[in-house]
């Protein structure tokens, strides 16, 4: 009966282990702010990458009005706009990069929690059969196990 809770509890860690491998090994590794704070900054290069591309596409696009404005002199007004823009753009898109990678953290938390506690109740069923063993399991040394006598007797 032991062995069977202990093999039910390392099918369940194995299992558990396999869903959750990521996230298991990615927050132990981590306190929350760097956590975090890691996944905005390589977001936040990712958006102005992304910025930079979709500027330069826009410019490739309107090409005949950016000549115009770069004749009449309105460069500042272009720039001034395009820097506002990223400004909220980079604001808002860390700001939900934040709070989806706080939550991320503290599901993954969570779940080392539980991986934790599956783990303790795999020690204390190893600690109970250690303890059921010598009262049940082993013989008392000198028996003679074929005949029920003990060593000194034929």
């Amino acid at each position: 009966m032991v062995r069977e809770n202990r093999i039910r509890i390392m099918t369940a860690i194995a299992a558990y282990e396999k869903r959750h491998r990521e996230e298991l090994s990615g927050t132990d590794q981590w306190f929350r702010s760097d956590y975090i704070g890691v996944r905005m900054l390589k977001n936040g290069c990712r958006l102005t990458c992304g910025y930079l591309i979709g500027f330069a596409f826009y410019i490739v696009l309107h090409f005949e009005e950016m000549l115009d404005r770069l004749n009449s002199m309105n460069v500042l007004d272009l720039a001034e706009n395009a820097l506002i823009f990223y400004g909220i753009s980079l604001g808002v898109y860390l700001i939900l990069t934040y709070v989806v990678w706080s939550i991320r953290y503290y599901q993954a938390e969570k779940r080392r929690r539980t991986y934790g506690r599956l783990i303790d109740r795999l020690e204390a069923e190893y600690q109970r059969e250690e303890k059921e063993v010598p009262s049940t399991g082993r013989r008392r040394e000198g028996q003679n196990r074929s005949r029920g006598h003990g060593a000194g007797n034929p």
